[in-house]
């Protein structure tokens, strides 16, 4: 059984096709792996002030393969949900996960407020003004486990 020209052609066009379809679909998905491992921002916590005038967001930025986040992202939000002030902080943990609990967020009034972060090796105080827009930044080099 011999095949004809043309469905030899016919042959090698379906698997170039194959091939240059593998191909894209690889691609693909290496492209979005480098989105979601360094710029894919998920919402992690929320706080509001306690009139409900102002609030703060804390948004995972891109993740790992073995302990989540390098980096999260505090938004300070108006009373029109409009971001105000932005601030990106390195996560500091090595063996351990991310979590809520590392978290604290403290309003003092509907103005200001301190969100402290224990990390697995620093501790990160934020305290911000929403009358003046003011960052004040300290952090601490500790062990936190």
């Amino acid at each position: 059984m011999e095949f004809t020209q043309a469905e030899v052609k016919n042959k090698k066009r379906r698997k170039l096709l194959s091939f240059k379809l593998l191909g894209i679909l690889f691609i693909i998905l290496i492209l979005y792996m480098i989105y979601w491992m360094y710029f894919k921002e998920t919402p992690f916590l929320t706080s509001e002030s306690p009139n409900k005038v102002n609030q703060v967001e804390i948004d995972e930025y891109g993740n790992s393969l073995w302990n989540g986040p390098h980096k999260v992202n505090v938004y300070f939000k108006d009373q029109s949900r409009t971001i105000v002030d932005k601030e990106q902080i390195k996560v500091a943990n090595t063996m351990r996960q991310n979590g809520q609990n590392q978290y604290e967020l403290n309003w003092q009034n509907d103005k200001q407020i301190k969100i402290t972060m224990r990390y697995e090796h620093k501790t990160e105080v934020i305290r911000y003004d929403f009358s003046t827009q003011e960052i004040q930044r300290s952090s601490a080099l500790e062990q936190n486990f």
